[in-house]
C-alpha cells in the first residue's frame, strides 16, 4: 500500500474539503521567517557595505637617518677589519684596510724614480756650482791677461805711432827711405791687429762663460722640473694608495654588518659595511613597499596602508596604520634599488617578480603604544620597530560593495548613482 492508512482517513475525509492544503507546518513559519529575514538583511548588507581591495609587496623600515653604506675606494684584498658589528664608530674612522700590491709596487717605483732623479739634480747643482767657480776664476785670468796685453801692445802703438810720424818728417828731408816708413807702418798696423784680437778674445770669453752658465742652468731647470713632477706623481700615488688602502665610516652611529673577511677580494665601490647612523631609533619611521607594476600605478598618495614589520606576528599584533605619501613615477631599476637598499639579495627578491614601483608609506605615530606607533590590534608588540627591519605593506586602493563580489556588473550600477 503506497499511503499510510492515516493520511488518506485525513485527505477523505468531508469535513476538511473546505480547509486549506497545509503545505508547511505552523511550527515552521518561525524558523523560514528567521531565513528569509536573514536572507534580506544579507542581501540588504551586501548592496550598502563595501570591501577593501588591497595591493601590496615586500619592503623595508627606513629612518630619515637611514642606513649607510661603506664601500671600498679600491681593489685588493681585505688585510685586516678593525671593528665588529654593534661597534661604534665616528665618521672618518678606518673599518678595515684592504692589501694592493700591485699599487705598493707602483708606489714604490715612482718613489725611486723620484728619489734618483731629485739626487742627480743635487749632485749636478753641486758640480755646476763648482765649475762655474772655475770658470769664473779661470775667465778673471784670462780677462786679466788679455788687459795686461793690451796695455802692452798700447804702449807699442804709441811708440810705433810717434816713430811714423818722425819717419814721415825725416823722409820729406831725404833723412829716411819709404820702405823704412813702411815697415812701420806695418808693425803698426800689426800691433793694432793684435790689440782687437785681444779685446774679442776678451768679449768671446766672457759671452762663453755666459753661454756655459746658461747651459748648465738650463740643464738643472729641466732637471729640476722633472724631479718635481716626479715627486708630486709619487705624492699622489702615495695619497691614492693611503686613501684605498682604508676603508672609512661615511657617518656616525652603530656598525650593523661587514660584508666581508679578512683576505677577501674587494672591488671599488663594494659594499664593505653598513652603518645604523646615530639618530636612526629616534627618527620618524617610513616603510618603503616594492609592488608590481600592475598594483604600483593603482596607488595614490592619501590612500590608507598597513605595514606588517617581519619581526611581529600580524595574527597576535595586527599592523601598524600607515598612510602612502610617495609614489614613483617610473618603475625602479636594480641600480635604483642598490643605491636605497644597498643590499643585493634583498634587490634579487624584490626583482624576482618583475620590475616593481617603489611607494613610501608614513607609519602613524601613537605614544601611549610600547612601540611608539598606532596598531590596528590594541597596543601592539612590546619591542621595539627599528630602521632595517623588512616589513611587507598593503595599500587600499579601492572599495567595492560586497554584491559585486557576486555580480560585477553591479558597480557600473553604482557608479551610475554616484554619477547622479
Amino acid at each position: 500500500m503506497l499511503f499510510r492508512p492515516q493520511v488518506l482517513a485525513k485527505v477523505t475525509d468531508p469535513d476538511q474539503l473546505d480547509q486549506l492544503l497545509s503545505v508547511v507546518r505552523p511550527r515552521h513559519v518561525l524558523g523560514f521567517g528567521v531565513v528569509a529575514a536573514v536572507m534580506v538583511a544579507g542581501l540588504i548588507w551586501s548592496i550598502l557595505s563595501t570591501a577593501p581591495v588591497i595591493v601590496g609587496g615586500p619592503g623595508v623600515l627606513l629612518s630619515s637617518a637611514g642606513v649607510a653604506a661603506v664601500t671600498a675606494q679600491g681593489s685588493g684584498h681585505i688585510d685586516a677589519i678593525l671593528v665588529q658589528p654593534g661597534d661604534a664608530v665616528t665618521l672618518g674612522q678606518p673599518i678595515a684596510r684592504i692589501r694592493q700590491p700591485e699599487r705598493l709596487d707602483e708606489l714604490e717605483a715612482a718613489e725611486d724614480e723620484a728619489r734618483d732623479v731629485n739626487d742627480r739634480y743635487e749632485l749636478l747643482q753641486t758640480e755646476f756650482a763648482a765649475q762655474d767657480q772655475l770658470q769664473t776664476d779661470l775667465m778673471a785670468r784670462l780677462r786679466a791677461a788679455d788687459a795686461e796685453r793690451i796695455a802692452t801692445l798700447e804702449k807699442q802703438r804709441a811708440v810705433l805711432a810717434k816713430r811714423s810720424e818722425g819717419e814721415a818728417r825725416l823722409q820729406g828731408k831725404g833723412m829716411v827711405s819709404a820702405v823704412n816708413q813702411f815697415e812701420t807702418a806695418q808693425l803698426l798696423a800689426q800691433v793694432e791687429h793684435e790689440i782687437a784680437t785681444a779685446r774679442n778674445r776678451m768679449v768671446e770669453t766672457s759671452l762663453q762663460q755666459e753661454q756655459d752658465a746658461a747651459r748648465r742652468h738650463q740643464e738643472l731647470a729641466e732637471l729640476r722640473i722633472q724631479s718635481l713632477n716626479l715627486r708630486r706623481r709619487a705624492a699622489n700615488l702615495r695619497r691614492e694608495y693611503d686613501r684605498d688602502g682604508q676603508v672609512l665610516a661615511t657617518a656616525t652611529g652603530d656598525l650593523a654588518e661587514l660584508g666581508v673577511d679578512v683576505n677577501d677580494p674587494v672591488t671599488p665601490g663594494q659594499v664593505i659595511a653598513r652603518l645604523l647612523v646615530d639618530g636612526a631609533e629616534e627618527a620618524p619611521l617610513t616603510a618603503v613597499a616594492y609592488l608590481p607594476a600592475g598594483d604600483g600605478k593603482k596607488v595614490k598618495i592619501d590612500m590608507p596602508a598597513r605595514v606588517s614589520p617581519s619581526t611581529v606576528k600580524v595574527e597576535l599584533d595586527g599592523y601598524i596604520h600607515g598612510r602612502v605619501i610617495r609614489v614613483a613615477e617610473l618603475p625602479s631599476s636594480r641600480e635604483g634599488l642598490m643605491r636605497r637598499l644597498k643590499n643585493a639579495v634583498f634587490v634579487d627578491e624584490i626583482l624576482s617578480s618583475g620590475t616593481p614601483f617603489e611607494v613610501e608609506v608614513e607609519l602613524q605615530r601613537d605614544a601611549t603604544t610600547p612601540s611608539g606607533y598606532a596598531w590596528t590590534s590594541g597596543q601592539g608588540p612590546d619591542i621595539p620597530i627599528e630602521p632595517g627591519t623588512l616589513a611587507r605593506s598593503e595599500v587600499v586602493v579601492e572599495r567595492i560593495h560586497l554584491i559585486s563580489l557576486l555580480f560585477p556588473a553591479m558597480e557600473y550600477v553604482y557608479g551610475w548613482f554616484r554619477a547622479l
